[in-house]
């Protein structure tokens, strides 16, 4: 029998690219003139994202609330509905996925009865990019090799699709509701056969007037969605993305209407025999060594946590009265191992429309704050330096005070996930060509066990040879590491 080469194709689903959207439009207000304009919030939905060439179309619209002064005084919103048709040029990837979010949104006074707004959109967008590697395999009379089995994953099923919840809304007058947004954590996500069950929660705030005064109320939304996935298979590891496109205020029918976009990809792990090395008594052996990244995700886990988060303001105007206070931002800085699992840093950005006493100001801004985050998790026993994890975290304000108008209290939820990925480099003989034969000198090949912990400099000792020379035929071979593999050298 004899060498023989075997092509197969590596899977790996990453971020592809980041790229940003810039929109402009103008909206015409109904609520009396003008006198300033505060802050923005917007929401984004996806409505297509498909291959046109070498390139993905990404298509939707931006759905924004403008709130502004009118010329009494009085917190008024807008809304107004942008459109966005981008294309972005990609590498091969065999599913994508894009997550859109609102980066930031300026707005300046147009005229008397005009909001001019300038958005821009993020987007990241996410794929399963394969990677085609060839390797060695079979044997060859007369030659000795080394074998080694490599776990590969490879997609198996995959969907982009959205849903949606409804829920009834408790509220007198909706005609007075001025802005609305959700935050949607997923907690569980489970593989059957031919679909997926997706379970999670989204809160919804809703910012109203009664009588005059800016009022808010909350609704909690549980969900257990089952989302066809063909191929799927019970016990199967499936790895997804999710955003929020969508809620919006249905005041004829008194409910609030939520739309989910999500992705899924189902990976399964499979493994392959590779060879690293080859010995021949009769003929030379010529190699081409080749090597690639391997990566090896772990299993999501999902986590809840409820932290108090300070905010300072004292570099601001006196923040005496919230009255609106936007969709929260978290941002994840660092995720490392502790001795509890993992521990993850980031910042939280939010908008808020505040009113000082002092000449009853109402001003808006942009805050900010540090977040640390515990997560209780066993992930650190099993993975070695090799690995490194990685976390997303999405966060709601649950409920708040001011603290002498100086810094506010606030109890946020953050939810999330956390995943460990190890990369290494694999290293495997790509091709084996043999040339003719000749002369040569005696030579024996010699199998040798090395004790426990016994390193480098000691075992190349024992077999009267170099290091670099025993590195050099076995590369698995580090100092430090404990080994169980054979040594094979070939002495001259």
């Amino acid at each position: 029998m004899a060498f023989n080469n075997s092509t197969n194709k590596i899977a790996t689903k990453r971020l592809i690219k980041k790229f940003d959207a810039k929109l402009s439009g103008r909206a015409n207000t109904n609520d009396g003139k003008i006198d300033r304009v505060l802050e923005g919030q917007g929401r984004v939905s996806v409505s297509a994202c498909e291959r046109v060439g070498d390139s993905f179309q990404v298509s939707g619209t931006v759905n924004a609330d403008l709130f502004y002064l009118n010329t009494e005084k009085q917190l008024s919103c807008e809304s107004i509905v942008l459109d966005f048709n981008e294309k972005v040029r990609v590498t091969a990837i065999d599913e994508a996925f894009v997550l859109p979010r609102v980066k930031s949104i300026k707005l300046s006074k147009e005229s008397d009865s005009q909001i001019a707004v300038s958005v821009i959109v993020e987007f990241e967008l996410f794929g399963v990019v394969y990677e085609e590697v060839e390797f060695v395999c079979g044997a060859d009379e007369g030659c000795y090799t080394i074998e080694r089995e490599v776990e590969l994953s490879q997609l198996v099923a995959s969907t982009n699709t959205n849903f949606s919840l409804t829920t009834p809304l408790e509220i007198a007058d909706l005609t007075n509701v001025l802005s609305a947004n959700v935050t949607t954590s997923v907690s569980n996500v489970i593989a059957h056969q031919n679909y997926a069950e997706l379970e999670g929660s989204c809160v919804v705030d809703i910012w109203y007037q009664e009588n005059e005064q800016l009022k808010k109320t909350q609704k909690n939304v549980d969900f257990s969605e089952e989302i066809p996935l063909l191929n799927c298979q019970d016990g199967l590891v499936i790895d997804f993305a999710f955003y929020d496109r969508a809620v919006n205020v249905m005041r004829e029918e008194k409910v609030i209407d939520i739309n989910i976009g999500v992705a899924l990809w189902a990976m399964e792990a499979y493994k392959v025999k590779v060879i690293e090395d080859a010995f021949s008594e009769r003929e030379v052996l010529d190699f081409t060594i080749a090597e690639f990244d391997n990566i090896n995700v772990e299993p999501v886990r999902n986590f809840s946590e409820r932290k108090t988060v300070i905010v300072d303001t004292t570099n601001r105007k006196r923040v005496d009265e919230i009255l609106f206070m936007g969709a929260v931002r978290a941002e994840t800085d660092h995720a490392t191992y502790s001795d509890v699992g993992v521990n993850i840093e980031g910042v939280i950005t939010f908008p808020i429309i505040y009113k000082n006493y002092d000449n009853d100001d109402i001003i808006s801004t942009i805050l900010s704050a540090p977040f640390e985050i515990a997560v209780s998790t066993d992930i650190r026993d099993e993975h070695d330096i090799e690995s490194f994890v990685c976390a997303e975290v999405c966060a709601r304000v649950n409920s708040y005070k001011n603290k002498a108008g100086k810094e506010i209290s606030m109890v946020v939820d953050f939810d999330g996930q956390v995943y460990c990925q190890t990369l290494k480099k694999e290293h495997y003989i790509e091709r084996i060509e043999k040339k003719e034969q000749i002369m040569r000198k005696k030579s024996s090949i010699v199998v040798y066990r090395p004790n426990k912990n016994e390193s480098v400099f000691n075992i190349a000792k024992e077999l009267k040879i170099s290091p670099d020379v025993l590195r050099a035929q076995n590369p698995q071979l580090e100092d430090g590491n404990e080994c169980e593999q054979v040594v094979v050298y070939t002495k001259f």
